[in-house]
């Protein structure tokens, strides 16, 4: 965030950042529903009050992984995106769960499931050709789907090495 130029707001899941112990909190917001209607309504209320609190018209939704597939189901219900980055992105909840045997997401959305995403909402799906934690040829169908297509990056994973391309990737974002 500290590379944008631009206003950013990292807004986190519910009960995760330290917020286990609050009485609201249930295992399900990390489990079954962690991308759930609930956790949907909570991070879209978020990003509603910052946009009103700095009189903010457009919004950008960045997301890594899991926050990947939050950033799409957002998209989906905020009239202010004007795009959406995702990076190693589960984008099909279904296809992850099964490659990942995690039968465990019946509270949870798929952003593969909505309808694509408007065409005036840029896209850029990146993933690693070295991600096993969700392979990029589990999320092209996906990301077709929703409009776009899915750019992937040799020799990177899930986690190494993003920080190389952020600068770019801001820059396309921005375009």
């Amino acid at each position: 965030m500290n590379l944008d130029r631009a206003p950013a707001a990292y807004v986190g899941r519910p009960c995760y950042h330290g917020m286990r112990t609050n009485h609201a909190c249930s295992s399900r917001f990390w489990l079954s529903h962690r991308y759930g209607q609930q956790v949907v309504a909570s991070l879209l209320e978020v990003i509603k009050q910052l946009l009103r609190q700095g009189n903010y018209r457009n919004v950008v939704l960045f997301g890594h992984s899991g926050g990947g597939a939050l950033a799409v189901l957002l998209a989906s219900r905020l009239a202010e995106t004007v795009a959406v980055v995702t990076v190693a992105a589960n984008l099909d909840m279904e296809v992850w769960a099964a490659y990942t045997e995690n039968d465990d997401l019946k509270g949870s959305l798929n952003p593969a499931a909505v309808a694509p995403l408007d065409p005036a909402i840029k896209q850029y799906h990146y993933a690693g050709a070295e991600d096993d934690i969700v392979p990029a040829s589990l999320m092209a169908a996906a990301a077709k789907h929703l409009g776009s297509r899915l750019i992937v990056i040799d020799e990177y994973d899930h986690l190494c090495c993003w920080e190389r391309l952020w600068t770019s990737i801001l820059d396309d974002a921005s375009e």
